[in-house]
């Protein structure tokens, strides 16, 4: 027996789920092989930028809690932090 709210909830939001479970895998690679800490980074950033296609080609309501202001802002915001994690991620590899 399982609540249907989380089943449904879980649906409504698959796009955040899928961003948040690239994020989280990303940190926690970089945490369990910290000599491959640049691959976690990479990963990491990978999820803003995936958030940023998702919040370009879904609607408002599909793209559920990626959507928080207007469509060109938030894309705008996700692939600048995915582009500035991963610039300062290679940048204090060197």
């Amino acid at each position: 027996m399982h609540p249907h709210w989380i089943v449904a909830g879980i649906r409504r939001q698959w796009a955040f789920m899928v961003v948040l479970a690239i994020s989280a895998s990303g940190l926690l690679f970089g945490a369990l092989r910290p000599e491959h800490w640049l691959r976690g980074v990479m990963v990491f950033s990978s999820g803003f930028l995936l958030a940023a296609v998702f919040r370009l080609r879904l609607k408002t309501r599909g793209a559920g809690w990626l959507a928080i202001r207007s469509t060109t802002l938030d894309v705008s915001v996700y692939v600048l932090l995915g582009v500035l994690v991963f610039t300062f991620g290679v940048l204090v590899d060197r």
